[in-house]
């Protein structure tokens, strides 16, 4: 593993085969903190970051070093009645929290990381120099 500690995700919109997804995201994400990861930056309201920051947050209880960063593209985007517990929740327990543009969302994203866990695409991180690490289902 890098130096880079710092991970990101890429996903759609829309997640297929969702329970699969979730049960491979958390055992990449926990192989990762096994291996020294400490950071994850996640994107508010993007279905695979959102997926990420809750097992993020439950693997926090055994593994304390580790830090979610929170990334929000302004408060209006979070607080919308489908989604305002979760967002909530991670805005009150994320370790950072930064509230940016919407534009610049994606580069804070990408800011400080090594590397992405990614279920699909990836192409704008990798043009940053970050390693993309496949998801597929």
């Amino acid at each position: 593993m890098s130096e880079q500690k710092i991970f990101c995700f890429i996903g759609p919109e829309m997640i297929e085969q969702e329970r699969m997804v979730a049960k491979k995201l958390k055992t990449e994400i926990e192989r990762l903190i096994k291996q020294g990861v400490t950071g994850f930056n996640i994107a508010a309201g993007r279905k695979l970051d959102t997926m990420a920051a809750l097992h993020i947050l439950r693997l926090k209880l055994n593994y304390p070093g580790v830090k979610l960063h929170y990334i929000v593209p302004g408060l209006d985007k979070v607080i919308t009645a489908e989604n305002s517990f979760i967002n909530n929740r991670l805005i009150y327990t994320a370790d950072t929290l930064k509230i940016v543009e919407a534009e610049e969302q994606t580069n804070r994203i990408f800011k400080n990381a090594g590397f992405c866990i990614s279920l699909s695409g990836g192409h704008q991180a990798q043009k940053q120099g970050i390693t993309i690490i496949p998801l597929d289902p």
